[in-house]
């Protein structure tokens, strides 16, 4: 099972590196960038084919992908030469030159021989296919699973008090009685609850009754619930379900505890229903923006200690991965869309090795019409790269240290 779930994990990853790279790599054919390679992956090769002028690769760390593409270089992009081949001269004069590289590459087919706005593009592709993708997933998601439409689902799990009391089936409830039964027999109603909208608020409702309970100690006394829900139109009521409250024994403590050791044995959830594909279009593009800026305000709270404990790595994130797995495809694309958008945020944060960074070094140069040395670019951009991997280490260890 743990292999299957891994399998499924490294696809999913795989899909979505795929996606953001393969954004970057359209848009660069597109412009005509000559590309040298395009690969999943970090690390050795283990399956390649050559398709025309670029190789195309699997390696074998599932951690991250690119596109190699003509100009990125520090060497490459300084040691240009014009076209007789004799004088060298500084990359920023941008010349019509030759790159020299086997087979020789002319500059207008370089990244850097493109047009700042082209460059924009071919480096902004990469996010903006992450944002395409996550809002596919989520309208798969949407489509297959449908949305809260406000009852309560209850489902009894098998041999619990509740199955036995006659709770089998899926209820829609649109209303719950709580019922304390004293031993001489006497009843109080605790709480009558008009209309149940989502599971949070019965929750509360049980765990009230059962604090007032333990408030009165009457030994013996039950605790019932009655749900009332509709079926062919008409409100009709489910069977009691109750469980006793009285002294009990803790196993861990050895002390004792007026309680109730038996649970209903109800599992509660909003009851989902289906809609049109025009709805979950809407709902799908409303959802992406929620979890983007939902993000964006995690962000802001990544160096407090709070907010690093709600940060996973590739650890915590296969973790998740698992779970949504075991609740069914539906589920599992919702996972992918919100890693797909997560992706798409992070990528746009202005830290040197990402995106961001290079859409702003880009915008800067367009408007002073000064091209930024590549050597500093390489420089800026490997001292960014040191930084995220520190940091993808810290979090890895963080969520090792979590599992146990």
């Amino acid at each position: 099972m743990f292999l299957w779930d891994l399998l499924v994990f490294i696809l999913g990853l795989s899909i979505l590196i795929m996606v953001h790279e393969l954004g970057h790599f359209l848009c660069a054919k597109a412009f005509n960038v000559y590309c040298h390679e395009f690969s999943i992956g970090m690390g050795p090769v283990v399956v390649k084919t050559q398709k025309g002028e670029t190789q195309y690769s699997i390696r074998a760390l599932p951690i991250g992908g690119f596109v190699s593409m003509a100009g990125e270089g520090v060497d490459e992009a300084t040691n240009i030469k014009q076209n007789d081949g004799n004088e060298v001269i500084d990359a920023d004069n941008q010349a019509e030159t030759l790159v020299e590289e086997k087979p020789n590459i002319p500059y207008e087919r370089t990244i850097n021989g493109i047009a700042a706005w082209k460059r924009f593009i071919v480096i902004a592709a990469g996010v903006i296919m992450n944002f395409i993708f996550s809002f596919i997933f989520l309208f798969i998601y949407l489509l297959s699973t449908g949305m809260p439409d406000g009852d309560v689902r209850l489902i009894a799990e098998k041999d619990s008090i509740a199955y036995k009391a006659g709770i089998t089936n899926e209820i829609r409830v649109n209303g719950i009685e709580i019922i304390h039964v004293s031993p001489d027999g006497s009843e109080d109603v605790f709480i009558t609850m008009s209309d149940a909208y989502g599971a949070d608020s019965l929750n509360v409702y049980l765990t009230n009754s059962s604090n007032k309970i333990k408030e009165q100690k009457i030994e013996n006394m039950n605790q019932c619930v009655v749900f009332r829900y509709l079926e062919d139109g008409e409100n009709k009521l489910s069977n009691r379900v109750c469980r006793p409250f009285s002294t009990v024994t803790n196993q861990e403590n050895n002390t004792q505890e007026y309680t109730s050791k038996d649970l209903f044995g109800i599992q509660i959830g909003e009851h989902l229903s289906s809609i049109s594909a025009g709805k979950a279009f809407v709902e799908a593009g409303k959802m992406e923006w929620e979890l983007g800026t939902l993000i964006f305000k995690s962000l802001g709270t990544l160096f407090t200690k709070e907010g690093f404990s709600q940060v996973s790595g590739v650890v915590g994130i296969f973790s998740v991965s698992k779970q949504f797995q075991q609740m069914g495809f539906g589920y599992y694309m919702y996972f992918l869309g919100f890693i797909s958008v997560n992706l798409g945020v992070m990528n746009l944060l202005p830290i040197p090795g990402l995106d961001g960074s290079q859409l702003i070094v880009i915008g800067i140069e367009g408007v002073t019409r000064k091209k930024i040395s590549n050597r500093i670019k390489a420089i800026i951009n490997g001292v960014g790269l040191v930084f995220l991997l520190l940091l993808m280490g810290v979090i890895m260890i963080k969520d090792i240290i979590g599992l146990f």
